[in-house]
């Protein structure tokens, strides 16, 4: 019920917090969807893995917060089913996180104490 648990690290005191998601947006499966639609209509199986990514985007998007950073792999295109690409949704998860390391040194980045006041 919570992919993406950013609230607890919160409540636990973290000061940085990084989430993953690979939940697609509604707007991304239905782009992923009008790419598909040249195929054979879909069966019982591909219908309630749709009606289960939607509600994830859902939950996501209402649990989400508070983020630093999130790392969201371009991983539209891809089905719950396609195993057979495994490495092709890996990569696209090295090139997501890549793109955020800047950003999450600046947070790791030790920063200088203040001076105490006489």
């Amino acid at each position: 019920m919570n992919p993406v648990p950013t609230a607890i690290l919160a409540e636990k005191g973290m000061n940085v917090v990084i989430g993953s998601s690979v939940i697609p947006s509604l707007s991304d499966r239905l782009h992923r969807k009008q790419q598909h639609q040249l195929r054979r209509p879909p069966d019982v199986v591909h219908i309630v893995m749709g009606a289960m990514e939607i509600m994830e985007s859902e939950i996501f998007k209402t649990r989400m917060r508070p983020m630093d950073i999130l790392i969201q792999p371009d991983v539209a295109r891809f089905s719950t089913l396609d195993y057979n690409q495994v490495h092709e949704i890996i990569a696209a998860g090295q090139v997501a996180a890549h793109l955020q390391v800047d950003r999450i040194r600046q947070l790791l980045a030790p920063r200088p104490r203040p001076r105490p006041t006489s």
